[in-house]
């Protein structure tokens, strides 16, 4: 009797051991939902063969259904999980159909250029520091500099990794 009594112990204490103390924490599996905060890490590519990286690694918080230039992806992220991941193509004049303006060609003059010994080519990349672009055209008195988006005319392809979800309650969303 008294070594069943000893086993019943023994028993009752690994039985008690096994279920106290630190377990990890197990993240319910949750599908995104229209309203919800969903946090995407991001790689954008041009496709036009160079695939040049645009942005790598970057990280965007999106509520869905809010007017935001990030509310393209709002019908693709619908029904995802945590660490699902998808790629995207769209069209450069989609992403900066906003950011293109005639204004953001300017002319400045060449004698600045020459003063300075600074050579400028055709397609050349500049950074002048409030005006940044590239040298559109080169005249006997300006060069041209375009500051718009360089991939407005390119399609540009989306790396997505879902990293978190947040669930929106629904009193909040109204």
């Amino acid at each position: 009797m008294k070594k069943l009594g000893v086993l019943s112990l023994g028993l009752m204490s690994l039985v008690l051991l096994t279920g106290c103390g630190n377990k990890d924490e197990v993240k319910e599996e949750v599908n995104i939902a229209s309203w919800d905060v969903v946090t995407i890490s991001y790689t954008s590519t041009v496709h036009d063969g160079s695939n040049d990286v645009i942005e790598k690694n970057r990280e965007k918080i999106i509520t869905l259904g809010q007017e935001e230039i990030f509310n393209i992806f709002d019908n693709d992220l619908l029904g995802k999980k945590e660490n699902d991941t998808f790629k995207k193509t769209l069209k450069g004049e989609v992403l900066y159909k906003n950011r293109f303006s005639d204004g953001n060609i300017q002319q400045i003059p060449l004698q600045i250029f020459k003063d300075t010994n600074t050579e400028v080519i055709t397609g050349q990349k500049l950074d002048l520091g409030e005006i940044k672009g590239f040298v559109k055209e080169i005249t006997d008195d300006y060069v041209v500099i375009d500051s718009n988006p360089t991939y407005l005319d390119k399609d540009v392809v989306f790396d997505i990794v879902i990293t978190d979800i947040q669930k929106k309650k629904i009193e909040e969303s109204k």
